[in-house]
């Protein structure tokens, strides 16, 4: 489950989701594997950031590609102890919302995991070598979603190319219609300055 908790027979806000496996033509195999999502995480609608989260650790969504600027088993580590520490953040949330079931000792357990795995983070820093624009983590600093950052800047490099084709266009209409001017009023003027190009 996405808090690995008990769910209750009387969550029935609860979901499972049952994911098929296929083979390589595409062709279900018949085994499947379940995600089961509480609803106390779907209130909080959190349920897409968890499904996420328990399908690439199950091995269904793969991270996408990133430049090649750092090595690959330092940028892997880091990828894999931000996920766990997300796991754990949440798993204390957990834990702290529903104090009156929670186990002080279980609580300790993340809270040290939690931080083992910072300070795992802090020492494979130094061998990144990661440039983030300051608009990104301006935008994680105000709480908001980095990919808001890129669909803005997607749309608004996609408005600058619009921009620019129509100045070509302008351009190349206005080189056409020059030329034609010139061919009607200066014919033998043009023909000599071909001549001499």
């Amino acid at each position: 489950s996405a808090t690995n908790r008990l769910i209750g027979a009387k969550d029935h806000a609860a979901v499972q989701i049952n994911i098929a496996d296929v083979n390589e033509d595409g062709v279900i195999t018949g085994s499947t594997k379940s995600f089961a999502i509480c609803g106390m995480v779907r209130a909080r609608a959190e349920s897409d950031d968890s499904l996420n989260r328990l399908a690439s650790k199950a091995g269904y969504l793969k991270s996408p590609a990133r430049p090649d600027d750092f090595h690959d088993g330092d940028r892997e580590a880091l990828e894999g102890k931000l996920r766990s520490a997300l796991e754990t953040l949440s798993q204390i949330r957990v834990s702290v919302e529903n104090h009156e079931l929670a186990d002080e000792g279980v609580l300790e357990q993340r809270v040290d995991r939690l931080v083992r795995g910072y300070a795992d983070m802090f020492a494979i820093k130094d061998r990144l070598n990661v440039n983030i624009p300051e608009d990104v983590l301006s935008y994680v600093r105000d709480g908001r979603n980095p990919d808001e950052f890129t669909s803005q800047f997607m749309e608004r490099v996609a408005s600058e190319n619009q921009f620019t084709n129509g100045k070509i266009a302008a351009l190349t209409n206005f080189k056409q219609e020059f030329e034609a001017q010139l061919q009607e009023f200066f014919p033998e003027e043009l023909k000599e300055r071909k001549k001499e190009a």
